[in-house]
């Protein structure tokens, strides 16, 4: 990736959440995100509750887990490489046929 461009800490902080919880095979508390992430409790619980109210994160209890929506993303991403495979197999198909 080139060099040129200025990271943007929020977002950068906010994909390390989500990787950190997707990674999980439970849900982790805020305690468990802040140690991991190096960073204080207002930082964390702000970045989590606009995670969840994008639904990229959800709450249950004292826990915290991936949010459906990132189900959304993989149909969404699924379905178009479902279509890129059906195309390469028709133009296979195709040359055959030639």
């Amino acid at each position: 990736m080139a060099a040129s461009y200025k990271r943007i800490g929020s977002v950068a902080l906010a994909i390390d959440i989500m990787k950190f919880i997707g990674g999980s095979n439970r849900r982790v508390s805020i305690q468990e995100i802040i140690e991991a992430m190096a960073s204080n409790r207002d930082t964390i619980t702000r970045q989590l509750l606009t995670l969840e109210e994008g639904g990229f994160v959800q709450r249950h209890g004292e826990g915290w887990e991936i949010g459906i929506y990132i189900g959304v993303f993989w149909m969404s991403i699924k379905a178009s490489r479902e279509s890129t495979i059906k195309q390469a197999q028709a133009d296979l198909d195709q040359i055959k046929a030639d």
